[in-house]
């Protein structure tokens, strides 16, 4: 498979178990969690299965793989179908990276639009 195709497949697990509150579960096991990190570090950032993993990524490993890059944004803004996805991942990927006050507003202004948008499985990823 690709690189592309492997973020996807991955990104579609990752939100599904992110929406049953099973994702921090799956992160318990060694090669689930192997699979997110090389998954990561293989791609650039091209697509919202992409922006998902580097989402999880950012909650669940970033910190014991030492990147100290901020995080990647999308190559294109050509999403108009993920656009709601789109902004509460981003949305939820720099509450990972932001001070403390910033997180508290970060996460407030995403609890509401999540819930208006179908979206609120990231908030599964950010609280478990």
């Amino acid at each position: 498979m690709s690189n592309h195709a492997k973020a996807w497949v991955l990104a579609r697990v990752l939100k599904a178990l992110a929406f049953s509150n099973q994702l921090s579960k799956a992160m318990q096991n060694n090669d689930f969690y192997k699979a997110l990190v090389d998954v990561h570090k293989e791609n650039d950032v091209t697509s919202i299965g992409e922006l998902i993993v580097q989402l999880v990524f950012s909650r669940y490993a970033r910190k014991e793989s030492n990147e100290l890059s901020v995080p990647r944004t999308l190559k294109s803004h050509y999403f108009q179908n993920e656009y709601n996805t789109r902004l509460s991942t981003e949305a939820a990927t720099k509450y990972f990276y932001a001070k403390s006050d910033e997180q508290e507003k970060t996460l407030s202004l995403l609890q509401i639009f999540s819930q208006k948008t179908g979206t609120s499985w990231v908030l599964n990823v950010i609280n478990n």
